[in-house]
């Protein structure tokens, strides 16, 4: 059974187990002092207070919990990481196609611009060669219509004019003795052309035309009197002088 003892030292109480009659030897669980109990012979049982129910440990619950918590904790963190890891790879590469793209749009657009720049530079060298060579074409025709109106269709002097001629052009006209022996003039009309031997030097001067027919040569037109008579008149520049070079 179980007996109250009250501790003859520190005056709390506290139950042992006896049986009744007898003397137990019993230490006080709060100032461990001696002491010896005369149990009595009968004594009412004693009803100790309900003790509330004392729940099991948790302690491995918890541990379990705990572990799974911190398992839970690492997959969610590598889901995170590889997340993580993959958007910023999928970023790299979007950001590395999209700086491919705008180099390969700069090397276009630059590409173009040179095109464009090229075309342009060869429109104004073709532009500019053809305003040179147009410029050329006049000068040649005002020099041919010149030389007519001075050296072809006037009476005059042929001689004087020959410096206009290149040596293989001299050669399609006379030579110098041929010239002295009076000759020339005649051969001179009949190779740049004349109408018959009483040219009316105001008509063909109003009817003289000089057109360019290629890089070098050019048509002269002669007309008197209802009839036509065409030469073509070979040229060349030499040190920026127009020489006439050959006649058709």
């Amino acid at each position: 059974m179980q007996y109250q003892v009250t501790c003859n030292k520190c005056g709390k109480n506290f139950f042992i187990d006896g049986e009744s009659g007898k003397e137990v030897h019993c230490t006080c669980p709060y100032c461990a002092q001696q002491l010896l109990a005369s149990l009595p012979i009968v004594a009412q049982p004693v009803h100790t207070p309900a003790q509330p129910e004392q729940i099991p440990p948790q302690r491995p619950i918890r541990q379990k919990q705990s572990s799974s918590t911190g398992l839970k904790l690492l997959i969610a963190l590598l889901l995170v990481l590889i997340i993580g890891g993959g958007a910023f790879y999928a970023f790299t590469q979007w950001h590395n196609m999209q700086e491919v793209a705008r180099q390969e749009l700069a090397a276009q657009r630059k590409a173009h611009q040179d095109s464009l720049m090229r075309i342009r530079a060869q429109e104004e060298a073709a532009q500019a060669a053809e305003e040179q060579k147009q410029e050329q074409q006049q000068r040649v025709c005002r020099f041919l219509a010149d030389f007519y109106q001075k050296a072809i269709i006037p009476y005059g002097d042929p001689t004087y004019y020959d410096k206009y001629l290149t040596g293989y052009c001299r050669q399609l006209v006379a030579s110098e003795t041929q010239y002295n022996e009076g000759d020339a003039w005649q051969m001179w009309w009949a190779l740049f052309g004349m109408m018959n031997q009483s040219p009316n030097e105001a008509e063909l001067i109003r009817n003289l035309t000089v057109t360019p027919i290629s890089d070098n040569w050019y048509r002269v037109r002669l007309s008197q009197g209802g009839e036509t008579e065409f030469r073509q008149i070979k040229v060349v520049i030499d040190h920026g002088q127009v020489m006439i070079d050959d006649v058709k």
